[in-house]
């Protein structure tokens, strides 16, 4: 049988929160609400910056897979000035910003399994009416976990194809969104090279990621043999799983999102063109607050956020490129080393619902991370529907 290793506060499924399938789309028409972007054309226009996400993309072929979808990357943020058109200098500040995202993900936990995920993430930061403050906004949903064994080459090359292949109903399981502000005074904005202006702000963040369906991520074992050297300290930790034939792990049901919220800085670094549009921001955040979320489902102790996102370009000119992003968050205390246990996995006929099968949430508390590729989500939508 498969062994399979896992600690007291088993946690092979805490890669990302999951949410109930149901409550995904509400969420989302709650964080677009609070964004107010129900009044912005396209995906936004903000004092006189219009954010345009490639609305005139030429047509792409499906076999062209990640490389001629980037070819039709983003220019997700276009300034003008009230009155004249491209006066602006290539050092202007852009206060505005719009990506729309589309990509495959890689995450996982501190000794845990890894899970992968197609993702769709929205991010925006719109100019308020004092320049150096911003309101920004970022909604991320991602896919069921999806068991992909072909060549790496084959799959970027059909990438389209592959998102085009997703089961409706697999689309969404997993949801999250956070909002803030960003504070940016002209003090602490240079310019860097002759097309790229670089700019610090101290921002604030709160958000929520939705709690998963607890039988979607139930792990069935067998309990150890009483004449196992394991099934003393066994007994101790899950005494209510002592005399049963079988335990299964699954985490809480909770009626809660986890919540969020952290302080921190921001590096951006802004892309200007000849004729002034822009390819999408590179940034670095690091935010140190509290999250449910890698705490047992509590607020308690310190979590510090990384988050990093590069716009790569593939070719020297053009707007052509691929987003790299890695993210994770770090629970700052103190790290428990336990001694795992070794348990033999359920046969397959065992559902959990059985009389033999004692039940235990465990919540999770260990370091989350995620890192992945993304291509433009309207030049993907063009090369799935055979033009723009």
């Amino acid at each position: 049988m498969l062994a399979t290793l896992f600690e007291g506060r088993f946690s092979t499924w805490t890669s990302k929160p999951y949410m109930p399938q149901t409550a995904v789309p509400e969420m989302i028409l709650v964080v677009i609400f609070f964004l107010g972007l129900g009044n912005v054309p396209a995906f936004a226009q903000v004092s006189g910056m219009e954010a345009s996400v490639s609305s005139a993309a030429p047509s792409i072929p499906v076999s062209g897979g990640i490389a001629s979808l980037a070819a039709a990357g983003t220019s997700t943020t276009q300034a003008s000035s009230t009155g004249s058109q491209g006066a602006s200098s290539s050092t202007e500040p852009v206060d505005s910003e719009a990506r729309a995202v589309i990509g495959f993900e890689q995450a996982g936990a501190s000794a845990a399994s890894a899970e992968q995920h197609f993702f769709f993430d929205f991010f925006i930061d719109r100019k308020m009416k004092h320049d150096a403050l911003s309101l920004w906004g970022n909604v991320r949903v991602a896919s069921y976990p999806q068991q992909i064994d072909t060549p790496v080459a084959q799959f970027a090359s059909n990438f389209a194809t592959n998102v085009g292949n997703l089961k409706v109903n697999q689309l969404a399981e997993t949801a999250e969104f956070s909002t803030g502000l960003d504070w940016h005074p002209a003090m602490l904005r240079w310019p860097v090279g002759s097309n790229a202006l670089r700019r610090l702000g101290f921002i604030f963040s709160v958000g929520a990621k939705g709690p998963f369906v607890p039988k979607s991520r139930l792990s069935l074992f067998q309990v150890p043999s009483t004449s196992s050297p394991q099934y003393p300290r066994f007994a101790a930790q899950f005494p209510s799983a002592a005399q049963s034939t079988y335990v299964g792990f699954i985490p809480p049901d909770r009626d809660r999102f986890y919540r969020s919220y952290g302080a921190g800085i921001r590096f951006t670094t802004q892309y200007r063109g000849d004729s002034g549009a822009s390819r999408a921001p590179a940034t670095y955040t690091v935010l140190f607050g509290q999250d449910e979320n890698v705490t047992g489902g509590t607020f308690k102790g310190a979590v510090a956020k990384i988050d990093v996102f590069y716009p790569l370009p593939l070719e020297t000119k053009g707007t052509r490129f691929l987003f790299l992003f890695g993210n994770a968050d770090l629970r700052l205390s103190r790290a428990e080393n336990t001694t795992p246990f070794v348990l033999n996995a359920a046969p397959a006929s065992i559902t959990g619902a059985e009389p033999s099968v004692a039940i235990i949430a465990t919540p999770s508390n260990r370091d989350v991370y995620r890192i992945g590729v993304g291509v433009d989500a309207v030049a993907l939508i063009c090369a799935m529907g055979g033009k723009c």
